[in-house]
Order: structure tokens, then C-alpha cells, then sequence
């Protein structure tokens, strides 16, 4: 990790979940090489990870964390709660709420998983709410939710993959999917085999259906990968799910079974080296990956290059926007998967849908959308991904 930043490596080692007998001292002493406590803090929202440095901070006798640091992190984290709150009685108002229509409906991410990793709803921090239906329940799906006070951000279609809705009274965004991915080649699964091996979690006296699993650390592998894992509450969530038992080992091997073992070991290896998750001897030996690690650390985090992760997506430099598509078109290998992921590229039925052009040229579409950021503003603009 020597090529990261200190102030990066003071975020990666507070966003650890270690023992108080195993982390005494480590944050203090990493604290006295950071230089600038704004971007500590800075960092530490955007990366979603202010509970877990505020709970390493009390762990190591306050992590050396400035006076005024940690009171301004104090006041953010009862902001997050107040909101994690609020969305986990929205989570639970909408789950009765399709479920009452007879629609099936996967709630993602956000204080679902917060719940089942953590077991409280406001540590990962609160963003959309993440809702994958069947294909078919799409547009019934979408009425349903407008019905129940939500406004559309444009009119569904059926192939869309998302579609974004928000309340104007609670504030409360919703994205609305019928696929796992935007390329269906990065990880296609069917809805029914998500819904059949379901889990649920508890909120409050609900049971909130989420994906299975066996499937969970796929999904969050495709996630994480397609934004170049530019959050460390993603990567701190893949170490979650490594607290169990041989859970590297089939992990890899669900991953194998999608063509995603790439990504998954890249996935592995930063739970290892920037959240200290404890890997198989052997396993660590057996990484192909760890070249691929070492220059995605250089790329995207070397240096000040962290301070650029988890900023709106448009503002990020142009660097780091090509680098990520270089990224995703070579996260799986084969030429029907990179062609799969340029016909996404090229053809997003959303965004199509913010760009108005003239009767008779939307078949300049395609040849817009490599610039497409000059003429709209993507949904992550709005609030950011969870």
C-alpha cells in the first residue's frame, strides 16, 4: 500500500474490522502521517464509511482523530442515521406495497445489506433504493410506484434497464431494474432463479426479500467492478462476506461458473491488502490477478488519484473515465462479451431517453453516446450509488 496516499491508508485501515487488541495503536500511528484531516474527512463520506472510522476511532483511544474532525464526522453520522432510518421505513412501505399487488420485488444493496452485514441499517451510509422486478412486472412495477406518490424521471419502456423515481415529499430516489447489469453478458441471471433462492432480512417486524446467498458476492463483484470500486464500503462489504468460513474459496468458484473469476480475485485482494481480511496461504499464491492488482491500485488510487474516486460521475477527469471503460471491456475476455459491452455502451434505452433529437435522426444515437456527457446528466448525479 505504499503507493497510496496517507490519507487513503488512514480511511482503508479504519474502515477494517478489527479487534480492539489487534488495531491498539495502528490508527494513532497512521494518523501521524496524514497531512490533511479535511480530506480525512472529506474521504470518509464519500467513501460511506464514517461509522466504521468513528467505531475504529473509539476502539484505539480516539484514532487520533483531530477535535474538530471528529465532531464534524459525529454530526454526519447522525445525519446518516436519521436518513437510514427513514429509508428503512420506506424499504418496508414498498415491500408491502408490491407484494400487495403480486409483484415480486429484490430489494438491492443499501440498508438491506447494511442490516445483513452489519446488522444496522445506518452503516453503509444511505444512497438509492435499489429494486429488481421481473421483466414482465417492469411497467406494472413503475405504475405501481407512481400510484403510491413517486414521480418518473421519464417514461418507462420496456427494454430500459433502469428507470429512476423519486418522492417529492420524502425525498426518497428509487431505481427501478429488471436485469443485474446493464450488459446482460457481465452477469445474466434469471429473475425467477433469483427469487426462488431468495433471502430475507428483518426490518423491524418486515421480512424484505434480497438476492440469494450464493449469489449476493457475484452481484456485488459486477457492482463494485463497474464503478472501478470507487467506494471502500464496497470493499469493505466483500470483506464482510469473508468472515465465514471457506466463503474465499466459493466465492471464487460461483465466480468461475460466470466468467467473473477476474474480477472476483481482484475483489478478494483488495478485502486483503487495503482491509487486512485474512486470505488462504494458498490461495493468495494461486492469483493470476495480483499483477491486474497492483496496476488498478496505481491507476485509480496511486498517489492523490483517491481523491477522485466517488465523485459525481461527469466530473471526474477524462483520464479516469477511459481508464474505467478499459477496465470494464477487459474485465471479462472474449469478443462477445466486450461486443455485448459496447451494444450497451452505445445503446442505453435511459439515457436515449434524455437525449431529444430531431424526428428522423435517432440514428445518430449511437454515434452521440461516447459524448453523451456533455448533453445530459446521468441518474448518479442526483445522489450517488449505495
Amino acid at each position: 500500500m505504499t503507493a497510496l496516499a496517507p490519507e487513503f491508508r488512514f480511511l482503508c485501515l479504519a474502515a477494517r474490522r478489527t479487534p480492539a487488541l489487534e488495531q491498539a495503536g495502528m490508527l494513532v500511528e497512521m494518523a501521524s502521517q496524514v497531512r490533511d484531516w479535511q480530506e480525512v474527512a472529506a474521504g470518509a463520506v464519500r467513501h460511506r464509511i464514517v461509522p466504521l472510522l468513528l467505531a475504529a476511532a473509539a476502539r484505539d483511544g480516539g484514532g487520533g482523530l483531530p477535535a474538530n474532525v471528529h465532531k464534524h464526522l459525529i454530526h454526519r453520522h447522525e445525519k446518516q442515521v436519521r436518513a437510514a432510518l427513514a429509508q428503512t421505513a420506506e424499504v418496508v412501505r414498498l415491500n408491502a406495497l408490491l407484494s400487495g399487488a403480486g409483484i415480486d420485488a429484490l430489494f438491492l444493496k443499501g440498508v438491506v445489506l447494511s442490516q445483513l452485514l452489519y446488522e444496522d441499517v445506518s452503516v453503509r451510509g444511505v444512497g438509492d433504493i435499489d429494486l429488481l422486478v421481473e421483466p414482465g412486472d417492469f411497467l406494472r412495477a413503475e405504475a405501481l410506484l407512481v400510484g403510491g406518490g413517486y414521480v418518473t424521471d421519464g417514461v418507462a419502456q420496456p427494454d430500459q434497464r433502469e428507470l429512476c423515481l423519486r418522492h417529492p415529499d420524502n425525498g426518497q430516489l428509487i431505481e427501478l431494474h429488471q436485469r443485474l447489469s446493464i450488459n446482460p453478458a457481465r452477469l445474466d441471471v434469471p429473475f425467477r432463479k433469483l427469487w426462488q433462492e431468495r433471502q430475507t432480512v428483518r426490518l423491524g417486524s418486515s421480512e424484505v426479500p434480497t438476492l440469494p446467498a450464493r449469489l449476493l458476492a457475484l452481484y456485488l463483484v459486477a457492482h463494485g467492478s463497474e464503478h472501478c470500486w470507487e467506494r471502500l464500503c464496497w470493499v469493505a462489504d466483500i470483506a464482510g462476506l469473508l468472515t465465514v468460513p471457506d466463503a474465499a474459496e466459493r466465492m471464487l468458484l460461483e465466480a468461475r461458473s460466470e466468467g467473473l473469476e477476474k474480477a472476483m480475485q481482484l475483489a478478494l485482494l483488495l478485502a486483503h491488502h487495503w482491509l487486512g481480511r485474512a486470505l488462504p496461504q494458498g490461495l493468495l499464491e494461486d492469483m493470476p490477478a495480483q499483477a491486474m492488482y497492483g496496476r488498478f491500485e496505481r491507476r485509480f488510487f496511486g498517489g492523490d488519484r483517491w481523491r477522485e474516486a466517488a465523485v459525481v460521475a461527469r466530473r471526474a477527469p477524462l483520464r479516469r473515465r477511459m481508464l474505467r471503460r478499459h477496465f470494464l471491456y477487459s474485465l471479462k475476455s472474449g469478443w462477445s462479451y466486450r461486443l455485448a459491452e459496447l451494444a450497451a455502451d452505445l445503446n442505453d434505452p435511459v439515457h436515449r431517453h434524455r437525449v431529444k433529437l430531431p424526428r428522423g435522426w435517432t440514428w445518430a444515437y449511437p454515434l452521440l453516446r461516447p459524448f453523451g456527457r456533455f448533453f445530459w446528466r446521468p441518474p448518479s448525479a442526483r445522489r450517488g450509488r449505495n
